[in-house]
């Protein structure tokens, strides 16, 4: 009789280490950060990047879309610029206590575009976030073309012409009446 209780609890002490397993002995997944859209997240000092990506056409022109999310009680001014690329700088001021849209269809959102950042679609581009005060940080930020219904309309705009197109006024040869 003895034995047979031995026995059963055993059993059901391997039955209840079997099922539990996964869960007792590893860390469960939603622990962890992860980037669930095709761009990516950082940190610098108290201002959150979120899901940034580059968007091109062309693989010159790009548009920086991504959220920035401001933690502090004060405005910062955040300078964005492409890795090796100086002189295509772009600072963007975000209140205390709130975020600014990069390049969405938002009405309030701002646009951010490198004119010549020369990165294919597929590839990865190092863009560097910092503000007075705080230590910069450069990540590597996913490069995408318009292929993809929900980032056509995101697509820079062709640059402008430098050089305005002059059209000739029409002159009159008519004598006026009267």
């Amino acid at each position: 009789m003895r034995a047979r209780v031995l026995v059963s609890i055993a059993v059901a002490a391997s039955i209840a280490v079997g099922t539990a397993g996964c869960e007792f002995l590893t860390e469960a997944g939603t622990t962890k950060g992860y980037n669930a859209s095709d761009g990516v997240s950082t940190s610098v000092g108290a201002v959150d990047v979120r899901n940034a990506l580059l968007l091109t056409k062309n693989g010159k022109r790009a548009r920086l879309v991504a959220s920035l999310v401001n933690n502090a009680d004060s405005k910062r001014t955040v300078t964005i610029e492409p890795k090796d690329h100086a002189g295509q700088s772009v600072t963007v001021v975000i209140p205390g206590n709130s975020s600014v849209d990069l390049g969405s269809t938002s009405p309030t959102a701002q646009e951010v575009v490198f004119p010549k950042l020369d990165s294919k679609a597929g590839s990865l581009a190092r863009v560097y976030f910092t503000y007075s005060g705080a230590s910069g940080k450069s990540i590597s930020v996913p490069v995408l073309n318009g292929a993809m219904e929900e980032y056509s309309t995101l697509l820079p705009t062709p640059q402008q012409s430098q050089t305005p197109t002059l059209t000739p006024t029409p002159t009159s040869t008519a004598t006026p009446v009267g």
